[in-house]
């Protein structure tokens, strides 16, 4: 009949054997910190090399606002500014934390004592804004918006394809006493025997909604600029461009009519807008987006 063997015998029956042969060493889990038992592994190496033995390798723990070391407001903004410009979407915990920080500024906002005049609130809005992000787009291109591109169709016959590029990203730029807000990008077209280049901007009038945050904003126009000098873009390639930055802007930057939104989160670095309704042409339900005041 087999015996059982107690594993305190056992260990004692390792630890006796002679130096040339293996040997094992336990791992004192509690100095790096964990409450918890982890399953294990043993390396075994030969005599004169020191024992190793470790957890087997387990996925990454979930980024949170604690493990991100964020508490207060200034270390949100931060890690937006730090994170947002290179995100690309494909990364589900870095998804989740940018949420989680917008969450986490948004409500020490609203514990915070809100604007409570228009006057305040125009003053806070008011001015030159970069866009650092916009939800609508994350995952829709792996490049920041100062280098996106959009690679264009055949013009005039030549086989040559013209590349898009918007330069220096998108300015928001919002004039409260002329109730005008204007979205701005400066573009590129390359091509092997062209370049064009100018601005592009949509413009907006906006009414508040009952004397609150919330605005109604109302398209009045597109404007395409060429700064090309001595010369005039075909409507062919006009239209190319215009249909590239549709591509490369974010929807409700592009076309904002009959959008209302809300300011979620403003102060003299940063503003987060809000998307809650539209006409039905564009799905802006629930986007976001993050500004940098840039004047």
């Amino acid at each position: 009949m087999k015996r059982k063997i107690d594993i305190f015998t056992a260990v004692a029956a390792i630890c006796a054997f002679p130096r040339h042969s293996h040997a094992f060493s336990f791992h004192d889990f509690r100095r790096n910190g964990c409450s918890t038992f982890t399953r294990m592994h043993v390396k075994l190496q030969e005599v004169g090399s020191p024992l190793e033995l470790g957890p087997i390798p387990q996925q990454e723990l979930p980024m949170t606002l604690k493990t991100a070391g964020v508490s207060t407001v200034e270390d949100a903004k931060a890690k937006l500014m730090m994170i947002c410009p290179n995100m690309t979407g494909k990364n589900s915990q870095e998804n989740d934390l940018v949420e989680d920080l917008i969450n986490f500024l948004e409500e020490e906002y609203k514990a915070s004592t809100p604007i409570q005049t228009v006057a305040f609130f125009d003053l806070a809005i008011g001015g030159t804004w970069e866009l650092l992000m916009s939800t609508n787009m994350v995952g829709k291109t792996s490049k920041s918006p100062s280098e996106s591109d959009e690679l264009l169709g055949v013009f005039d016959d030549n086989e040559l394809g013209m590349r898009l590029k918007l330069v220096n990203g998108l300015s928001q730029i919002i004039d409260t006493e002329k109730r005008q807000m204007v979205n701005e990008v400066e573009w590129e077209v390359d091509g092997s025997q062209d370049c064009w280049h100018g601005k592009f901007s949509t413009v907006s009038r906006y009414d508040l909604v009952n004397q609150s945050t919330r605005l109604i904003t109302k398209l009045e126009e597109h404007v395409l600029d060429n700064k090309t000098k001595g010369r005039v873009p075909s409507g062919e390639l006009v239209n190319e461009i215009v249909s590239g930055l549709i591509d490369e802007m974010s929807i409700e930057l592009f076309d904002p009519h009959n959008l209302s939104c809300d300011t979620t989160y403003v102060d003299g670095d940063i503003r987060i807008v809000r998307y809650t309704a539209g006409d039905g042409r564009n799905t802006s339900e629930g986007v976001r987006n993050i500004f940098l005041r840039s004047k």
